[in-house]
């Protein structure tokens, strides 16, 4: 059975900050994998063709269960 698990990357903007660095701007991605070793490596092969800078800042299991017992509401992953 796969497991799953959230990646958060921050991503390089056009903007600066005063100090003359980049701002980045946060996304999550869902990433299926049985490991955690195979998560960050199907992320890394995903971030590869993306020329922005970005840095991961986490990588951590989701439990999906969670969300499929949930009765109302939508948990968005951005």
């Amino acid at each position: 059975m796969n497991n799953h698990y959230v990646a958060i990357v921050a991503f390089d903007t056009d903007k600066l900050d005063p100090e003359g660095n980049p701002k980045t701007k946060k996304s999550k991605f869902l990433i299926p994998g049985v490991t955690l070793f195979d998560a960050q490596n199907t992320l890394m092969d995903y971030l590869k063709s993306d020329s922005r800078g970005w840095d991961v800042k986490s990588i951590t299991q989701f439990q999906v269960e969670d969300i499929l017992a949930q009765k109302k509401g939508v948990t968005k992953i951005s």
